[in-house]
């Protein structure tokens, strides 16, 4: 148990990675996008920004996203809300986290008007969970359950 003033008692936290449920369910795709089957997408073609879209994220919640880029034979993708939160232009297992700015995230070109040949896969994006806690003699800290400090505060 805690004592009142936070400054006594250590409590030891659970350091593996939580994450929510899957958010990549559904998706929504676009018309220059191929769906391969068995959880992979293709995006073959010049023009608009075609989308492969899941909805339901929640704005200002933190996220976790791991996607194998299998194939970039010409340009590259971006994955985004509102903004962009990443650029995939290189093939191999491509993790991140982004704070949802939007109810939706997308892979789409980087470029509109430029031809763009990337196929990914195993696609998985999860919310990352409430706050960790880690109070010990110099105060309380938390952290993110990818052990990223959140935010702190000294004992009195």
């Amino acid at each position: 148990p805690l004592d009142e003033d936070f400054a006594t008692t250590t409590i030891a936290v659970n350091n593996a990675a939580v994450l929510g449920s899957e958010e990549w369910v559904s998706p929504s795709v676009g018309a220059e996008w191929t769906d391969n089957g068995g959880g992979s997408y293709t995006l073959d073609g010049v023009g608009t920004y075609s989308e492969l879209l899941i909805s339901g994220l929640t704005i200002g919640k933190i996220y976790y996203l791991n996607v194998s880029v299998d194939d970039v034979t010409s340009n590259s993708l971006s994955f985004r809300g509102i903004s962009v939160y990443s650029t995939l232009a290189s093939t191999g297992q491509k993790e991140l986290t982004f704070v949802a700015d939007s109810a939706s995230a997308a892979f789409t070109r980087t470029n509109g008007g430029a031809a763009v040949d990337v196929t990914i896969s195993a696609i998985t994006v999860k919310e990352i969970p409430a706050k960790r806690w880690l109070v010990d003699d110099s105060g309380w800290r938390s952290y993110n359950a990818f052990n990223q400090l959140v935010s702190c505060a000294k004992a009195n």
